[in-house]
């Protein structure tokens, strides 16, 4: 016999009444811009910029995906580690006041403690954006850019592939067959992407330090293409900037373990 309580039931019309609700009125997120300066003069006459940019999706439903993505959010761009569960709005707003009133503290300080060098430039952006969505899969990215006393930013991408229904990460592996034939694929792309001649050296050419290719855990897919993105500093000097190693899946439909839609 199986045994169904009320409290189960209750819990279950919930969830469902919820994502009724979310489906129901269009738009199931909301877009947090947050915008903010600050000053700080110095003691030669020149005066510190502080500049604060974010626009993020805050996710309303309390759908494990929507859970997934705003917490991915929360550790990506704002470096708040939450446990698991639903943030509300208010919350999610709050983490990100505190976010840049920490940044302008940071700013401040440094720029006490360098004056007699010159008042020192800060400046953050965070953005989120959704880059594709099947009844499997839901893909999001996250960039940032940090200068913070350096004139060159430093900036960086983060993506993730999450099953639409449980919210849970996909690596890229699960996808596939035959790893080792993605990677061969890939590397083709790579080289022909970079001009780098077919069994040249890699680090020869500037490429991966120690002259081993391997595909990235930061991916993403589109609805054409499997992609492979590798932040600055990763396989390359600072000047050659990010890299992204796209694949067709047309060329790799035959590796594909189910379909990507």
């Amino acid at each position: 016999m199986v045994r169904i309580y009320l409290s189960d039931m209750k819990k279950a019309a919930i969830i469902l009444i919820a994502i009724l609700l979310c489906a129901g009125h269009g738009k199931y997120y909301v877009r947090i811009d947050k915008h903010e300066t600050a000053i700080f003069p110095g003691i030669k006459g020149d005066t510190g910029l502080c500049e604060y940019n974010v626009k993020v999706h805050y996710f309303k439903c309390k759908t494990p995906l929507h859970q997934a993505l705003n917490k991915f959010t929360l550790e990506n761009a704002f470096n708040k580690y939450i446990p698991a569960g639903p943030v509300t709005e208010a919350d999610f707003k709050n983490y990100v006041q505190k976010n840049w009133e920490a940044f302008k503290g940071e700013f401040a300080i440094v720029n006490t403690e360098l004056q007699a060098a010159g008042a020192v430039t800060y400046k953050k952006i965070s953005e989120s954006n959704i880059l594709y969505q099947s009844k499997k899969y839901f893909v999001y990215g996250i960039y940032n850019q940090f200068i913070t006393g350096n004139p060159n930013p430093y900036f960086y991408r983060t993506y993730q592939v999450l099953n639409a229904k449980t919210g849970v990460q996909v690596p890229w592996q699960s996808l596939f067959n035959d790893t080792l034939a993605i990677a061969n694929i890939a590397q083709e792309h790579f080289r022909t992407q970079q001009n780098v001649e077919k069994g040249a050296p890699l680090s020869h050419a500037g490429w991966f330090y120690n002259g081993q290719f391997y595909l990235s855990k930061n991916y993403f897919l589109d609805k054409d293409n499997i992609c492979f993105h590798y932040n600055i500093y990763e396989i390359a000097q600072y000047s050659d900037g990010e890299t992204t190693i796209k694949v067709p899946l047309t060329e790799v439909k035959h590796l594909l373990k189910n379909s990507l839609k």
